[in-house]
């Protein structure tokens, strides 16, 4: 977003819809300063906390943003209408604070939404949430190396031979010089690196960092609520580049 003018407090609400318009209230809602917002065209992204409120799955909502101040102060939401990727969701306008509508079927508005899902741990969600906000843009893409041994061991080591298999899947990683993140979550950083997953991960797999970095992953624990695992807190050893 970005301003024109001073539009002073911007609401930015959920609603229901009715085919493809808002309607009714709001289900919830949160407010910012758009006064701070920048004037530049190209506009930045801006966070709005709302109250809680559990959402249907499989369920059209419309985000619903005005501001106070009319005249000559406003508020411009980007679109991206080069190639709008959200094939489920369009623009809608309204003249007339929102007693009617007007769809821009081609045209999507940039948005993100985070929140928890129902029954998932809510220090996960509080990390995950952190990070992507803090870090916008960032990815948590790592490569995981699984090891797999052979049958036959060798005949002068004595030894399974080893192979590894490569996917990417997402982990977020603590390292031991950001123990108060961990600690603010619940989690103590006992090696070199903490490493959060939903993917799963097992014992002696190795994790590569968009850095280059390798890790050994030592202690695979899942966190568990009710007979459900919602992610993995893996301890991780950092290999050094000489391989030790």
């Amino acid at each position: 977003m970005y301003r024109i003018g001073n539009p002073s407090t911007l609401t930015v609400g959920i609603r229901a819809t009715t085919g493809l318009h808002p309607s009714g209230s709001d289900l919830t809602s949160g407010t910012i300063d758009a006064n701070t917002f920048t004037t530049g065209a190209g506009g930045l992204w801006y966070e709005i906390l709302m109250t809680e409120y559990t959402l249907t799955p499989n369920t059209r909502y419309a985000i619903v943003c005005r501001a106070n101040v009319g005249g000559a102060n406003y508020v411009k939401w980007r679109t991206d209408n080069s190639a709008p990727a959200y094939t489920l969701g369009n623009r809608e306008d309204s003249a007339d604070s929102g007693g009617s509508w007007t769809t821009h079927i081609d045209l999507d508005s940039m948005f993100e939404v985070w929140g928890s899902a129902s029954g998932s741990s809510s220090a996960f969600n509080k990390l995950m949430d952190t990070c992507r906000r803090v870090f916008h843009g960032a990815s948590f893409d790592v490569t995981r190396s699984a090891l797999t041994l052979g049958t036959t061991r060798d005949s002068v080591t004595g030894w399974y031979p080893k192979t590894y298999t490569d996917t990417t899947t997402h982990m977020v990683i603590i390292q031991k010089e950001s123990q108060k993140l961990a600690s603010d979550l619940g989690y103590w950083v006992s090696l070199d690196a903490l490493g959060f997953t939903v993917d799963g991960a097992e014992v002696y797999d190795l994790v590569t960092d968009s850095f280059g970095r390798t890790w050994i992953v030592e202690v695979v624990k899942p966190i568990i609520v009710g007979d459900i695992v919602q992610f993995f807190v893996c301890d991780l050893k950092e290999l050094s580049v000489y391989g030790g």
